[in-house]
């Protein structure tokens, strides 16, 4: 933990200094040092063992052939794109692929943050990124999913400048990584929401969610049980009881309401384009009913939360100034660093994420 909060700091200083014209590359060297930091990881997180382990066993036996494609397109239970990715660093190691993927993934992000976001406001980006614990910590473990939120990301231009071709391309990329990625297809035509302006509009849209939230939070118990045995998604089924559940209950709740508030709000003064990933980040309130359940489905809206890396820094720029909306930012770090401490002493994550290990600690190069 103490690597990355020093880490993470540095990360978030460097990317504050890129507000000033003699530190222009501040953003650059800011995910420099967080692409170096991730990228040479080494058992860190719960998953690592699982995917080492899945790579020589699709790399040692395996190579290159129609057989190899046949049964890999034809098994309903394995998602090829990643297996195919397992094949193309065969020949330099997991390791090596575990760095470049981490280099793509934070250059995906660099990228949509120097488009959207302003210089002065890069630092709070990377501080998002970097202590809440559902994005570059949870990241680094779901090594699938996190890669297949980025391709999402990536395509989140395609959204705003009316691409439906190229936005599913993406989306169906994404999902031959994982899954859920497909949940984000019908998401395209958000793009259709008008900016709300009315206050009652808003706060009906506001109070909507709470009482959605009541509803699905009486359901989810009978209603996730069922539809996890449907598709592809029965193998998920072990996510019911084997992981921690990090969504607050209580004030948490009321934070995301206020998230949606904000984003909601935000539509009288940012653009239309920004206005859409506002909203699409707050949309992670539809999912925390039923976290507590299932801790997979909190997974599944990342594939939202993960846009408040660039709708936040955005909407507390075009707000800064009232008073509410300084309040709403305290808050948030507040909150973020709350979840970021709770995330390394939890029972799950404890063991193996609070000491940070490199591949220079490795028994073997693997």
């Amino acid at each position: 933990m103490t690597y990355t909060i020093f880490f993470g700091l540095i990360a978030v200083l460097l990317a504050y200094l890129a507000r000033y014209k003699f530190f222009k590359i501040g953003l650059e060297l800011s995910f420099f040092v967080l692409t170096i930091f991730m990228g040479i990881r080494y058992d860190w997180g719960n998953d690592y063992p699982a995917y080492l382990k899945m790579f020589y066993k699709n790399t040692l036996t395996n190579d290159f052939s129609k057989d190899y494609f046949v049964d890999i397109f034809t098994d309903e239970n394995s998602e090829f794109g990643w297996k195919i990715l397992n094949m193309l660093f065969k020949d330099f190691g997991f390791f090596a692929m575990v760095f470049v993927l981490t280099s793509l993934e934070y250059y995906i992000l660099y990228k949509a943050i120097k488009r959207y976001v302003s210089p002065k406001w890069y630092w709070l980006a990377v501080f998002l990124f970097t202590f809440n614990s559902g994005f570059m910590l949870t990241g680094c473990s779901m090594m699938r999913q996190y890669l297949s939120m980025s391709i999402v990301v990536m395509a989140i231009k395609y959204i705003i400048n009316g691409n439906g071709w190229k936005y599913s391309a993406c989306i169906f990329l994404a999902s031959t990584i994982h899954t859920s990625a497909l949940i984000m297809l019908p998401i395209y035509f958000i793009r259709l929401l008008p900016s709300l302006y009315s206050q009652k509009a808003i706060f009906g849209a506001v109070l909507g969610s709470l009482f959605y939230f009541m509803l699905a939070s009486l359901i989810a118990a009978e209603f996730l049980p069922v539809f996890l045995e449907f598709g592809n998604f029965e193998r998920y089924e072990t996510y019911l009881e084997t992981e921690s559940v990090t969504a607050s209950i209580g004030l948490g709740v009321m934070y995301y309401c206020g998230i949606f508030f904000v984003a909601l709000r935000s539509g009288k003064y940012v653009e239309h384009s920004m206005y859409v990933i506002a909203v699409l980040s707050s949309l992670y309130i539809l999912f925390v009913p039923f976290v507590t359940v299932a801790p997979l489905v909190g997974r599944v809206g990342y594939y939202f939360s993960y846009l408040s890396v660039l709708s936040f820094p955005v909407m507390f720029e075009k707000m800064y100034g009232k008073w509410w909306i300084n309040v709403f930012l305290v808050v948030t770090i507040v909150f973020t660093l709350y979840l970021f401490f709770t995330f390394f002493y939890s029972e799950i994550w404890y063991d193996s994420m609070f000491e940070y290990k490199s591949i220079f600690s490795a028994p073997m190069w693997m």
